[in-house]
Parts: C-alpha cells; sequence; structure tokens
C-alpha cells in the first residue's frame, strides 16, 4: 500500500497538480510530514492516528508531542467554536472509565495558582443551600466522633489517648509513632 504525497507541502504552496504529487509508503509518509511538523511553526497539525506512528523514532515522536503540547497551549479557540462545543457536551456525562482516566492523568499535578484562584472565586460567589450546609456540619461531627473513639496504646510507655495526641506524645519523646495498638473498650 503507498500513500500520495505533497513534494511541495500545500502549507508551504504546493498544489495538486501531478508533478507535485508521488506516491510512497506509509512510513517516510508521516516521518516525512512528523519532522516537517516539528521543523516548520506553519506546517499543519500533525495526526498521531497515522498508521505508521508507532513505527516511527522514538525522539521523533517525543518531539512531535512536544510541538503538539506547545500548539495546543498557544491556539486561539473561536467564540463560535466553544459554544457549539458547549452546546455538543450538554447534558453528556463522561462514562465511568474515561472518568477514572481522567483523574489517572492528573494525579500527582498540582493546579496552577491562577487555576486554583479561579475556582475558589467561582465558588464563593456560589450560594450554598442550607440543605448542604447541614449535610457537611452532620457528616463532620461524625467524621470527628469516629475518629476520637479510636483509643491507641504507646507500646513502649503504655500511655493511652486517641490518635492525634498519641503521635504528638511519641515524637516528643523520640519514640517511632508506629510503635502502638488499638485499643478495644
Amino acid at each position: 500500500m503507498s500513500h500520495v504525497h505533497h513534494r511541495i507541502p500545500k502549507s508551504r504552496g504546493g498544489t495538486d497538480e501531478d508533478w507535485n504529487l508521488e506516491e510512497i509508503d506509509p512510513y517516510d509518509h508521516a516521518y516525512q510530514h512528523a519532522t516537517d511538523f516539528v521543523l516548520f511553526d506553519h506546517a499543519p497539525i500533525f495526526d498521531c492516528r497515522h498508521d505508521a506512528w508507532p513505527l516511527l523514532p522514538e525522539d521523533l515522536r517525543e518531539a512531535v508531542r512536544k510541538e503538539l503540547s506547545v500548539r495546543m497551549a498557544n491556539r486561539v479557540v473561536a467564540e463560535e467554536t466553544k459554544r457549539k462545543l458547549a452546546e455538543a457536551n450538554l447534558g453528556k456525562k463522561a462514562s465511568l472509565k474515561t472518568r477514572q482516566k481522567m483523574s489517572a492523568s492528573r494525579k500527582g499535578k498540582k493546579a496552577s495558582t491562577s487555576h486554583r484562584e479561579s475556582i475558589k472565586k467561582a465558588l464563593m460567589g456560589h450560594p450554598v443551600s442550607d440543605k448542604s450546609r447541614e449535610t457537611a456540619r452532620v457528616t463532620c461531627q461524625e467524621n470527628f466522633r469516629d475518629t476520637n473513639s479510636l483509643k491507641f496504646r504507646c507500646l513502649v510507655t503504655g500511655k493511652t489517648t486517641t490518635a492525634g495526641p498519641l503521635t504528638g506524645y511519641q515524637k516528643a519523646r523520640g519514640i517511632d509513632p508506629s510503635l502502638r495498638e488499638r485499643v478495644y473498650e
């Protein structure tokens, strides 16, 4: 199987005339387009779904990924496009598998300060219902009660108290905080 390739890319003024077209194998086609994409700012976006993508050298694939990242970060999206995307996704919920993938991709990454500030600003102006407030209060009380009902004994000194104070007690005396046992009353 062969691909039709423009000798002079259309992004640099090439045409669809016969003299500018050549048949090449898929690997060479992907290689030329990936190289072109990395080297020239005005080259069209390289499609990583290309059949020969997995066959390209790893350093070229990494360069394509970096260039894609830079271009996507600097792209300008028209308001009309944003509106259409919002309408298309209105009411749709990502599948559990997709949500898990998105969550895994964000693990260990911290949001930028500006992103955290924008979320904080959005939440500060958002009204909280009395029901939500009451649910949060009850949940906090239950968590506090559960946490403070568990008692632990230091295996070195025998002191018995809840987890937090026992940790401080043990650290103050140079005792490893894992040297404790749960006390069942």
